[in-house]
Formats: C-alpha cells, structure tokens, sequence
C-alpha cells in the first residue's frame, strides 16, 4: 500500500503503511525479507532520504545478502562522493550472476568511473562489458539455433511417425481382414463338417433299423 500511495504523492499515508506493516516483517521467509527493505529504502531513496534509505538497506544485508541490495549502496555512497564505499559495493554488486542485470550494472560502474576521472579502469571495464555482452549475444544465438534444430527435429519425427504410423495401420488392417478371412473360412468348414456328421449318423441309423429289420424276417 505505500507504494501505492507514493505514487498518488500521498508520502504522509505511505509512511503510515511503511510503519503499519514493519511488525509483520519477521513472518516473512530469510529471501523474501530483505527485499521488502530493500523496497522500503527504494522509497525513501526517492524522497532523498538517503540516510534513511542507507539503514534499510544494510539492515537487509545483515538478513540476507543480495545483488540488488549492493547496486542500491553503490548508487547511494556514489552519489554522497563516498568514493571507497561505492567502488566497494560496485564490485559486490558485479557478481551478480544473471549475466543482462550484469551488463546494466557494468555499464553504470563504468560511468560512475569516468566521473570520477578513472579512465584507465572505466576502458576496462567498458571492455570487460563488451566481451560479455558479445558472449551472451553468442549464447542466445547458440540457444535459438538449438531452438531451431530441436523445432525441426521434432518435426521430422512427427513426420516419420505418421507416415511409419500409416503403414503399421495398413499392416494392422491387412492382418485383420486375414483374420476375418481364416475365421470365415473355419466357421463353414466346422458347418460343413456337421451337417457331414449328421449326413452320416442318419445313414448308420437308418443301416442299423434295415439291419434290424433283416434279423426280424430271419426268425420269422
């Protein structure tokens, strides 16, 4: 909320939210915790309260140490032309290992260096920015190169799937109307064979009643 109400130029109801929400700060986890400070020192950093700003900040390091936390530092020792703090959280801050947000603190160090007249190590660093900038420009073609290959690979197998797909549904088909055939097949024949059982057991009846009747004329 006061940052909300900082926005609306309202400081009077953000430092009353800024002091209401302070007690709650300790149910916050050890990483979540330091950047509420470190938002509340953004605030005053705004107001130009950079005292105030400086106690919230090095209050978040004793919790937890953060690479944005030091860029802030560094920002603020530089402009009070604290020259040995700043340059001392410059260099915390460069460890930063997500190599954009490097970039972005690298280019600022380097200017903070040329206003202090430190060419020397402001064209180092400036180069040491171009080597990285060209790397990560190097590892994001690298990454949408393997994008591609890995796009077009899936494609192709997609493609193999189907067209070996069409033919395991065409040998499927095949077998089963072979199946069907063989069954077919073996059902009439079973038909067959029964009205041939048949055939046959009612001429061994009827050879057995004329057998029968030849044996009755006999003892008559």
């Amino acid at each position: 909320l006061f940052t909300i109400y900082y926005n609306m130029n309202r400081t009077d109801s953000a430092d009353f939210y800024i002091k209401e929400s302070l007690p709650y700060a300790k149910y916050q986890s050890l990483r979540v915790r330091p950047l509420f400070y470190n938002n509340i020192a953004v605030y005053y950093i705004e107001k130009k309260d950079l005292e105030k700003a400086k106690q919230y900040l090095h209050h978040s390091l004793s919790i937890f140490p953060h690479t944005h936390t030091y860029y802030l530092l560094a920002k603020i020792y530089s402009e009070e032309k604290e020259e040995e703090k700043a340059d001392s959280f410059w260099h915390r801050a460069l460890q930063e290992k997500d190599f954009r947000q490097r970039l972005d603190i690298m280019q600022e160090y380097s200017d903070w260096l040329t206003q202090q007249e430190r060419y020397k190590e402001a064209s180092e660093v400036s180069m040491q920015f171009i080597a990285l900038k060209d790397s990560l420009s190097n590892v994001s073609e690298r990454e949408g190169i393997s994008e591609a290959l890995h796009h077009y690979n899936k494609k192709r197998v997609e493609k193999m799937l189907w067209r070996y797909g069409r033919w395991v549904l065409l040998i499927l088909v095949f077998i089963a109307a072979a199946v069907f055939l063989l069954l077919k097949r073996h059902r009439s024949k079973v038909k067959r064979m029964r009205f041939e059982a048949a055939d046959i057991h009612a001429q061994i009846v009827k050879y057995q009643q004329q057998l029968q009747e030849l044996k009755s004329a006999n003892h008559e």
